[in-house]
């Protein structure tokens, strides 16, 4: 990313913002800056730092600490210093699972549309590949624009939520599905878009594309030791669960998708599918091409059967390539 030039006062104003409630060591810092596009050094840093403690009005303060020989920074507030102390991520061991790798360039897209974002304008994007959220099922991979309107952190891989200016419609990819990314100087304001964004959004299940326009109501029989886990995960802004003659239901009002199916068979056996009956045919649908996948002799091909039968889409499987 090229060096953006900003002003002393607005170094100072980023970092406030950065430090207040969030502890960062030098080199969250300097990671923080780069991403940013504001190059500084370890010892400019720490000269920030120093210059931002003797700046700070009086119902505020540049803490320190350490842990596990890192040095911390935070900026306190009279309000803050009394809340729960911040949670300091070398305490906690992580699995990786399922986290994907964040690649420099990965860094890079994020910060142009970010900034395209904050500027009101265009990204192009020389080709979408591959079909993670149905909104690339025909594999198109011409040249668009977009306005972008959101990043969007989603199963720990990074979104972008934007306006398809061709297709007329709010679109989802995996800034990995993202080639070549540039900023494009016309104007592209997210604000316009911000109202179909949030229908479309609160439509889906997750973010991949639903089969349709319709808005289901649904109702999903779950044991009673599913109960606890999923009322203390967010999964769609309708969820409900109800209670009805020791028999435990959800209720979820939103769209039919890829990712409700892939949702539903996590729970395996222990949940069974109420309404709508259109849910109950994709469901034994999914269920019978993955067992067609294990009695057949035929090689395995992508489908997504999320799509109309017309437009189903049967990709040979590339051979992978062996190390």
């Amino acid at each position: 990313m090229s060096e953006q030039k900003i002003t002393k006062l607005q170094r100072f104003q980023l970092l406030r913002q950065t430090l207040m409630g969030n502890p960062m060591s030098l080199q969250d810092l300097i990671d923080w800056y780069a991403m940013q596009g504001v190059a500084r050094s370890l010892r400019q840093i720490q000269r920030d730092l120093k210059e931002l403690e003797q700046s700070v009005v009086e119902s505020e303060r540049v803490q320190s600490f350490h842990v596990r020989k890192i040095k911390y920074y935070v900026l306190e507030t009279s309000e803050t210093k009394h809340q729960t102390p911040p949670v300091i991520k070398e305490f906690i061991h992580a699995t990786n699972f399922y986290k994907p790798t964040i690649t420099l360039a990965d860094e890079q897209k994020i910060a142009l549309i970010q900034k395209a974002i904050a500027t009101g304008k265009r990204i192009g994007v020389s080709k979408i590949i591959n079909d993670e959220t149905g909104d690339n099922a025909q594999f198109e991979n011409q040249q668009i624009e977009l306005v972008p309107i959101e990043v969007l952190l989603h199963r720990n891989n990074y979104y972008v939520g934007s306006y398809h200016l061709k297709k007329q419609c709010i679109v989802f990819f995996n800034i990995k599905q993202m080639i070549s990314v540039v900023g494009i100087e016309k104007k592209g304001k997210a604000e316009r878009y911000w109202e179909a964004y949030t229908h479309e959004l609160n439509a889906r299940f997750g973010i991949t594309k639903n089969i349709d326009n319709t808005i289901y109501d649904i109702k999903i029989e779950i044991a009673n030791v599913l109960v606890s886990f999923i009322q203390n995960h967010h999964w769609h802004p309708s969820q409900k669960i109800t209670k009805e003659k020791n028999h435990y239901y959800l209720h979820l009002r939103c769209g039919i998708n890829r990712e409700l199916l892939g949702w539903l068979c996590l729970w395996m056996y222990n949940i069974k599918i109420i309404h709508p009956p259109i849910l109950q045919d994709y469901y034994f649908k999914t269920l019978r091409k993955m067992q067609g996948n294990l009695e057949k002799q035929i090689p395995l091909v992508y489908r997504n059967i999320f799509v109309n039968e017309a437009e189903e889409i049967r990709t040979p499987t590339p051979e992978p390539k062996m190390n």
